[in-house]
């Protein structure tokens, strides 16, 4: 048997070494800012296992269902839903939130075609062929937004298949929105009537809500299903994330399985019951108050370090509403250093809560000595 000080002196060097790097971790796409022992102390321990469908109770189960619930619910009221008339699950990240909109679509029309953009993230493609969705991938303007004039044209191709959109709410790299209006507009163009909008949020879904003003993407407009990043802006020690989606349409794939005593409705069976209770924590201390103001802060954080870049001057762009900072890859030992996600000539910074003024300052400094400028 291994000696229990050893284990503790390597799980203390492993924590020590993620700690160090998280204080120049300025490019990765997650809230470094939250604390979340009031959870891990009390629930860390303890078996949670969200399995089944969340709108079926099951008896004594070692579920957080109801907190599932509760999340979810504060979600589907962000983004416009009428009482009762939605449905989702906590995902175990935004990944299967994408594979289970594009599930849905293709379960409504099985000879649909997938529209995405090239800036799009990379699971589109693995979900599409896990699917066997024919796809089409569009390619983008600069700015990483989906060129629609290029839609048209592969739309026209096809003017008799369904159409299944991927519209994104802030692309990988470069924090673009694509234009719901444009697109919709070029679906009623062609008559197009079978059609789901898959909207992929994983980066801005947490918490373009709560700016003023923000784009009208919402289920009062003709989307059909979303998935949001649980651990980007809200926060969480592990990746999850939301996935909405009108209720009627769970029909398409539900089915019922008496071994759990629920519908299967998910694409994993088994889920964590405890990112339920982090998120739940989340919305619950911080309050949507809260959230609107750290979602403020990260976005005129975001334009006060593109105006310092672009002072320099030093290539560099942002997008609307983004908190990301589009800027020239750096020399390498920067971008190794401050944990800049890059794509060919391109890096960025993602400016989370716990990327501060300070830390970017710094960041500029180390710009600013090396070679490039």
């Amino acid at each position: 048997m291994p000696d229990n000080n050893i284990l503790l002196n390597e799980l203390e060097c492993l924590r020590k070494t993620m700690l160090q790097r998280q204080k120049t971790a300025i490019g990765i796409p997650v809230n470094l800012a939250v604390n979340y022992q009031d959870i891990i102390s009390v629930l860390g321990d303890i078996f949670l296992n969200n399995i089944g469908d969340v709108f079926v109770k099951r008896r004594r189960s070692f579920s957080t269902q109801l907190y599932e619930h509760k999340v979810l619910d504060f979600f589907s009221e962000l983004y416009a839903f009428k009482k009762n008339t939605w449905w989702g699950y906590i995902t175990p990240g935004s990944t299967e939130g994408n594979l289970s909109g594009l599930w849905l679509a293709r379960e409504r029309y099985p000879e649909a075609v997938l529209y995405y953009s090239a800036d799009s993230h990379y699971s589109l493609k693995k979900s599409a062929r896990i699917l066997r969705i024919k796809s089409c991938v569009i390619p983008s303007y600069e700015n990483g937004e989906m060129n629609y004039d290029l839609l048209d044209q592969a739309i026209r191709l096809y003017p008799a298949k369904p159409v299944i959109i991927n519209l994104n709410i802030g692309t990988t790299i470069k924090g673009a929105i694509d234009n719901l209006e444009r697109i919709v507009a070029i679906l009623h163009k062609y008559k197009i009537e079978e059609f789901h909008i898959h909207c992929d949020a994983a980066l801005f879904g947490g918490f373009l809500p709560f700016l003023d003003p923000h784009p009208s993407i919402d289920f009062t407009q003709p989307i059909d299903s979303l998935a949001i990043s649980g651990y980007k802006f809200i926060g969480s020690p592990f990746p999850c994330g939301i996935f909405l989606t009108r209720k009627d349409l769970i029909e398409y794939i539900k089915q019922d399985v008496e071994y759990i005593n629920s519908l299967d409705t998910t694409v994993s069976g088994s889920r964590s019951g405890h990112a339920p209770m982090v998120l739940w924590h989340a919305i619950t201390t911080r309050g949507y108050s809260g959230l609107k103001k750290e979602a403020r802060t990260c976005v005129n954080n975001a334009q006060t370090f593109y105006a310092e870049l672009a002072a320099l001057p030093y290539p560099c762009f942002i997008n609307p509403y983004s908190n990301i900072v589009v800027l020239k890859k750096p020399p390498a030992h920067l971008v190794e250093k401050w944990r800049l996600l890059s794509e060919g000539d391109w890096s960025h910074i993602v400016v989370m809560q716990h990327v501060t003024q300070e830390k970017f300052s710094l960041f500029l400094h180390e710009l600013k000595q090396s070679e490039c400028c």
